[in-house]
């Protein structure tokens, strides 16, 4: 049965729901997810009951410190982000040390109430923690999960495990410790619809290839969009995936993850089509193509969980930095509005 779930920012009016979640603990030790916000004497020197107060002090001066999710009308997740630099802790980590210059959001803290666990709650609240961070102007959203290798009890993994991250759409983009990789999130603006602004625009200049059916190998190859999109399913290593939309903003048309499906429909002779899937570690192909595509992953040592597979252990994680340098390179309309077809 589908859960019946909403999210709302942290505010004065949602401050009730917010303490009834953490309970008299303040969550964990009388965190009250005040831990990167402040020094760690500053945090030991509060304690539980001056911690609930510095939350609650930014929480009236109009900061939104983080969403909540709601199921059936009760606060049963949380998620904490912000700007990177609003937490000081992280700045003085080595592991968790600024990947370049951008500008990002940081998703520092999870919290499900005990009674609403084992149901795919952190992925729901981490989108939910995305889509505040969209509305509020972020480009980037940054997290800093685990890699479990053995269970361990939630209060151990506040600030994620790594298939919550993959399963939401991050990617790796570095990892300075064995098991502590940095993933990210591009955030794409939205139109007034809820739809994203890359795929309206990718849709008012589709001339050639309105269906996939209708591009020939002859239009994939002269393209250069399409010979970019094909040029990073070739850089997909054996034993790895990648998704479409990865794909896509790899060869620098963020948006245009059905593009990339239409140009392997065209040409994919010679290439891992096998292991391009969709988000979340979907076969999308269906019938005796998706049997074969699964065929050759497992193959390569690709696993599964069910019918997806399993993305924490074999996503490619692609160089985001190199492709939104990429992206920055490009003249203003080119990254949403390069005509599909062949290029004159």
């Amino acid at each position: 049965m589908k859960l019946a779930l909403n999210w709302k920012p942290l505010t004065p009016e949602t401050w009730n729901d917010f303490e009834a979640l953490f309970g008299p603990r303040g969550a964990c030790g009388g965190c009250w997810c005040m831990t990167w916000r402040v020094s760690r004497a500053d945090f030991k020197s509060n304690g539980g009951a001056g911690n609930r107060l510095a939350m609650r002090a930014l929480v009236d001066a109009g900061r939104e410190p983080g969403v909540l999710l709601y199921e059936d009308g009760r606060a049963v997740a949380w998620c904490a982000v912000a700007p990177r630099e609003e937490y000081v802790r992280l700045g003085a980590s080595r592991v968790w040390a600024p990947v370049d210059e951008q500008k990002v959001w940081s998703v520092s803290c999870f919290f499900v109430d005990k009674k609403a666990r084992n149901k795919g709650l952190s992925v729901a609240v981490l989108k939910a923690a995305v889509e505040f961070a969209r509305s509020k102007g972020a480009k980037i959203v940054e997290g800093y999960p685990q890699e479990l290798k053995e269970r361990l009890p939630p209060a151990f993994v506040f600030m994620g495990v790594m298939p919550t991250f993959v399963h939401a759409g991050f990617s790796e983009v570095t990892r300075r410790s064995p098991t502590k990789p940095i993933m990210r999130s591009v955030v794409r603006k939205t139109n007034a619809d809820g739809k994203t602004a890359a795929k309206k625009e990718w849709g008012e200049d589709v001339k050639l290839a309105r269906k996939k059916d209708k591009l020939t190998k002859d239009d994939a190859l002269k393209s250069t969009m399409f010979r970019d999109m094909l040029r990073e399913v070739s850089r997909v290593p054996r034993g790895k995936v990648a998704t479409y939309g990865d794909i896509a903003y790899a060869a620098g048309y963020p948006g245009a993850a059905r593009q990339v499906a239409w140009a392997l429909h065209a040409e994919s002779a010679g290439l891992p089509w096998h292991r391009i899937v969709g988000a979340g570690g979907t076969i999308l192909l269906t019938g005796e193509h998706g049997f074969e595509q699964r065929l050759h992953l497992q193959a390569e040592g690709v696993s599964f969980l069910g019918l997806k597979v399993n993305m924490a252990a074999h996503h490619h994680g692609f160089d985001l930095r190199k492709a939104a340098e990429t992206l920055a390179k490009k003249p203003a309309k080119s990254s949403v509005r390069r005509k599909i077809g062949p290029q004159r």
